[in-house]
């Protein structure tokens, strides 16, 4: 995000009149086109200039002398349209030609000056909105705004670059988050790197709920910040965390309340290890957008609590930002800002969603199976299902699924042990099969 500046930033007329001087030079068109606006400049004469030279600029792209100014200038004048006084237009063409700012510094000062500029006008824009009752409009301008200017590197040139990324492979690690639901993770290749959506998609009552507690729970037993969003009616921020008492504690969770010396003593150890890493928020369902998640990430920062990893259980129920005709329009919308959210925050964001069995006979749910928007699936970095015969419940087994990954060979299949009993998801390898609760003591994976 980019830095806070100074409360007042003046740009008077003598820089905008050299600002006008380094428009008349293509490279510095070229470089900040996408940027420049009449509008921003201050009174009549400078933005009727602007207005002759913008386009010529878009047209001819080359430097522009004094002389071919003056001529588009007097040809403008002479259509009719209103025109400021001549001669205090010519003035200002003397000064533009004049001027001895130096190039490089109103280069370095202009990117300053015109996210001053459009903040002011996203203002004014937001505040229109406020009165007509479009909060989230309002909010998305002024964020627009705060990014729209944010660096101007062209891209990364390949041919000259080969060295740079050598260098980069030699150095750079990818962090990846782990779930600590060893065969998931390997099938992740290390886990769930940062700025990635992973969505996880199953029937009702499949254990998606039991999947993002273990996740959450590994990630918080690493050290991660977890913040854990319930958005299900069934499912307040007490059952949640009744969830992760016996995910922490191997207790199981209907003898919670007879093993209270024992619950408390390991869910201490867990904070004197790693501190405070785990938020649990409820908000009503169709009550909460994914602003409003992002606001609550704001606060927390506020308070020293940055999150590594975002589960949302479930982004079905979120209010979409905006209103639409068609449903799948406001789900796709949903996804995306999650999508968003996740790049902002360089967080791993996990999210449940429903899924629609189309085909009975169909052992392995696919993208095409999820309900109400296809689109969503685009926004997804990984994409897991969650599949279990009548057969496999019974058994206490179930397939999880990678459908969809970002550089991951799949699909691929693991066969997991479930114990949701201690709100364990996956079994892992050193629970014993008898009743009591063998835990792991191997956080490190």
């Amino acid at each position: 995000m980019p830095e806070e500046t100074q409360s007042h930033f003046e740009f008077n007329e003598s820089m905008q009149i050299g600002l006008l001087r380094v428009m008349c030079k293509v490279d510095f068109f070229e470089r900040h086109y996408d940027t420049l606006s009449p509008d921003y400049f201050d009174g009549e004469v400078l933005q009727f200039i602007a207005r002759v030279l913008l386009p010529w600029q878009s047209k001819y792209h080359a430097d522009m002398p004094k002389e071919v100014l003056l001529q588009e200038i007097d040809k403008a004048m002479k259509s009719g349209h209103r025109t400021p006084i001549e001669e205090k237009v010519l003035e200002v063409v003397e000064a533009i030609y004049a001027s001895r700012v130096p190039y490089t510094y109103i280069d370095a000062q202009y990117r300053e000056w015109i996210r001053h500029q459009r903040h002011k006008r996203a203002i004014l824009q937001a505040a229109d909105y406020v009165k007509e009752g479009r909060y989230a409009e309002s909010y998305r301008v002024i964020q627009d705004a705060y990014f729209s200017t944010d660096g101007y590197d062209l891209g990364h040139m390949f041919l000259t670059g080969s060295k740079e990324r050598v260098d980069r492979r030699l150095t750079e690690r990818e962090e990846k988050i782990p779930t600590l639901i060893y065969q998931l993770d390997d099938m992740l290749k290390g886990g769930a790197e940062r700025k990635n959506v992973a969505i996880i998609m199953g029937e009702p009552k499949k254990g998606k709920s039991f999947l993002v507690t273990n996740i959450g729970k590994g990630a918080a037993a690493l050290g991660f910040k977890v913040t854990h969003y319930t958005l299900e009616p069934g499912m307040p921020e007490k059952r949640v965390a009744d969830r992760y008492d016996a995910a922490f504690s191997g207790i199981r969770m209907d003898a919670l309340r007879e093993a209270p010396e024992a619950l408390i003593a390991a869910i201490e150890k867990a904070r004197e290890d790693h501190g405070e890493c785990l938020c649990i928020k409820e908000y009503p369902p169709r009550t909460c957008t994914v602003d409003t998640i992002r606001a609550h990430q704001k606060r927390l920062i506020a308070a020293g609590f940055h999150s590594d990893v975002i589960i949302v259980d479930y982004a079905d129920v979120l209010k979409p930002a905006e209103h639409y005709d068609a449903r799948w329009q406001e789900v796709s919308g949903i996804f995306d800002d999650l999508g968003k959210l996740a790049s902002e925050n360089n967080v791993v964001v996990w999210v449940i969603s429903k899924a629609r069995r189309l085909n009975v006979k169909r052992k392995v749910l696919q993208m095409q199976d999820v309900a109400e928007s296809w689109d969503k699936m685009f926004a997804g970095d990984i994409i897991i299902s969650l599949n279990q015969t009548e057969q496999e419940r019974i058994e206490h087994t179930m397939r999880v699924n990678l459908i969809g990954a970002r550089n991951i060979p799949s699909p691929l299949e693991i066969k997991v042990k479930t114990d949701f009993d201690h709100a364990q998801f996956a079994k892992p390898p050193a629970f014993d099969d008898e009743d009591e609760f063998v835990k792991r003591e191997d956080f490190d994976g």
